[in-house]
């Protein structure tokens, strides 16, 4: 066996914060065409946002995601912003 399976938790080394530090997490997103791997896009900006290492949690979208997605298109991006906004 490797010697990080034989690892145990009490084993993994933590970083210690100052006292009223606050850690903050960036999710950036970019070039978001169509909305078929939005439920996982969902589901990972949740276990991310949920983790214990974060107090903040700072979602960014880099542009790309209104066009050319056919949706966006008919509906003026108001889909799309409605699935972003529900991150």
């Amino acid at each position: 066996g490797s010697r990080a399976a034989s690892r145990k938790p009490q084993d993994v080394v933590r970083l210690v914060r100052p006292p009223g530090s606050v850690t903050v997490r960036f999710i950036h997103i970019n070039d978001v065409y169509d909305l078929t791997r939005f439920p996982a896009l969902k589901t990972a900006v949740g276990e991310l946002g949920t983790s214990r290492d974060a107090d903040k949690v700072v979602i960014t979208m880099g542009g790309d995601f209104l066009a050319p997605y056919l949706l966006s298109q008919l509906d003026e991006g108001a889909g799309m912003l409605d699935c972003m906004n529900s991150l």
